[in-house]
């Protein structure tokens, strides 16, 4: 696992990482509560080791902040304080379990093993096929034969095992198995420690257990598992929209490219100390829309890398040499993914629509049982919404900047606006504010879509009238559905209000 340690003691903090690193954790380490909150902002942690009393932000506060924002991940409270009232307080503030000072570091590692276990598997044993992992005695073993592993190999096999449905690319082997203090290693490492694997799976008749996706990354292989699902016919309508999708990425992929270029510059004029306050603006808005329009893509990957840099630039950290080469990584992986993504997606829609053209005649038209005004500033993100949400019933009239609002809403008098949060001239929650002002409009559902995911924009979209709230990226039928699920509650509304009416 990677392991946040925030404590302020240097000596305590020593002894517990060292520790840790010996059962194979990575252990980053922050010496007050801000600190920690910021890096959490930067990688992905599976379990935060928590003191309560921290400088700049206590760990009570810390906690119930995390909980909010992030409430996968589980926390261990630590501290001097034995009374009951304490415990009961960390306990609710949304720990998962609590020490108390001093502990015996290796009954800390046990806990830390006990968590692992409520966070992933009720078993203390993991299993893929004839792949087994006992934990507790940190021992692998292939249809009962012992596997014999080097430190590092054994934290990517049981990252692996932990995770057998995930192909794993190399900036997330790094941000889960490489502390911030270690020395990144380059490709050629990562690819060592995987041969590393393989050469102590094949005494065992194993090798084949590890699988290498061209481009993508590595994982376990599917062929070990015993799946006895019953297979799932293909679905028309979503080899459709996948079709779609990838013919729609190649008429408007050169937006992305040119947003990649924006992040290119920051990042060199980051390295070389001129970067200015435009630059960093337009590298954080390029990030911002990335975000969204790679994930309705079907970029996933390409979208987190995006979210990570719009982090970072927004961050008070900019000037770190640290931040600044993450920055540069990031980038470089963001262009090496897109450039892997594009070719794909290219062959993907050339043998398609080789095989099967798409047309209009391939289906039956789906009526327009909803016209929505979607308000985003992502040009690339309204077309994509508006090719796959027609074939399910919804029309999207785009409105690319909210200046026109008023004259556009008189004009096609729409079911429903889609907002988004961060937008040029008036952001989403000024509109919203306006919209509900509005005597006219008042009444018209509004449903926000953004990438925006901090509790407090949520709570204040709905205290200033929103009626739902989808994060970035969202899957387009689960989109129409929840359009089609406010329009439906809005006619309910309307046909009770009626009925009172006629009583009257």
């Amino acid at each position: 696992m990677r392991i946040l340690l925030v404590e302020d003691d240097t000596q305590v903090s020593t002894v517990l990482a060292a520790t840790l690193v010996r059962q194979s954790h990575v252990v980053d380490i922050a010496t007050d509560g801000q600190e920690g909150w910021e890096m959490l902002q930067f990688f992905p942690y599976d379990l935060v080791l928590l003191d309560i009393m921290l400088p700049k932000l206590d760990g009570i506060s810390f906690c119930r902040k995390l909980r909010t924002h992030q409430p996968d991940i589980l926390i261990m409270l630590l501290t001097a304080r034995s009374n009951q009232a304490d415990r009961v307080l960390g306990l609710d503030a949304g720990a998962d379990d609590y020490m108390i000072k001093p502990f015996d570091p290796e009954e800390l590692v046990a806990r830390v093993r006990a968590l692992q276990r409520r966070g992933i598997s009720s078993s203390p044993v993991l299993e893929w096929g004839r792949l087994r992992l006992e934990p507790a005695h940190r021992k692998f073993t292939f249809a009962g034969q012992p596997i014999n592993l080097r430190p590092k190999e054994y934290a990517l096999l049981e990252l692996f095992l932990r995770n057998p449905q995930r192909i794993f690319s190399r900036r997330e082997i790094l941000d889960r198995l490489w502390a911030l203090d270690d020395d990144l290693p380059d490709e050629s490492t990562i690819k060592a420690h995987i041969k590393g694997i393989r050469r102590a799976l094949r005494p065992v008749g194993a090798e084949h257990l590890i699988q290498t996706l061209y481009g993508q990354g590595y994982g376990l292989s599917a062929n070990e598992a015993i799946n006895d699902a019953p297979q799932i016919p293909p679905n028309p309508q979503a080899e459709r929209t996948q079709m779609l999708v990838a013919e729609i990425w190649q008429q408007v992929k050169g937006l992305s490219f040119e947003r990649l270029t924006v992040l290119q510059q920051a990042a060199t004029a980051l390295r070389t100390g001129e970067c200015s306050e435009t630059l960093r603006s337009n590298a954080t808005q390029s990030a911002h829309q990335l975000t969204g329009a790679l994930g309705m893509f079907g970029f996933s990957e390409g979208s987190q890398i995006a979210q990570q840099l719009e982090i970072l630039f927004e961050s008070d950290r900019l000037h770190e040499p640290q931040v600044i080469q993450r920055i540069a990584d990031l980038v470089h992986d963001l262009q090496q993914y897109l450039r892997i993504k594009d070719q794909a997606s290219s062959s993907e829609a050339s043998s398609q629509n080789a095989a099967s053209p798409l047309s209009a005649s391939d289906s039956t038209p789906v009526p327009i049982q909803a016209k929505v005004l979607a308000i985003d500033d992502d040009e690339m993100l309204l077309n994509l919404l508006q090719e796959v949400l027609r074939p399910l019933g919804v029309e999207i009239i785009p409105l690319p900047s909210p200046s026109k609002l008023w004259q556009t809403l008189d004009e096609i008098q729409p079911n429903l606006v889609l907002l988004d949060v961060q937008m040029p001239e008036m952001n989403g929650l000024e509109l919203c504010k306006a919209i509900r002002a509005s005597e006219q409009w008042c009444w018209l559902p509004i449903i926000f879509l953004t990438v925006c995911e901090d509790f407090q924009t949520q709570s204040t979209s709905f205290e200033i009238g929103a009626d739902d709230y989808l994060m970035k990226p969202v899957v387009p039928s689960i989109l129409a559905t929840r359009i089609f699920n406010r329009l439906a509650r809005l006619q309910t509304i309307q046909q009770h209000a009626v009925s009172e009416l006629a009583q009257l």
